[in-house]
């Protein structure tokens, strides 16, 4: 039980990590930038889900 409790605390942390991600990438690059670079997009994605898969 306190092991299941354990993974859905860390997936929720990493599901707010993306979206803190993407926003600021938004912010950043602005939208137009974001959609017009969506391999770009998804390998920032890819890079920041294995940093996080590393903790």
């Amino acid at each position: 039980m306190i092991q299941n409790t354990l993974l859905v605390i860390k997936l929720l942390i990493k599901i707010h990590n993306y979206e803190y991600v993407m926003e600021d990438l938004k912010r950043i690059k602005r939208n137009n930038w974001v959609a017009k670079h969506p391999d770009t997009v998804q390998n920032i994605y890819a890079a920041f889900g294995w940093i996080l898969s590393k903790r």
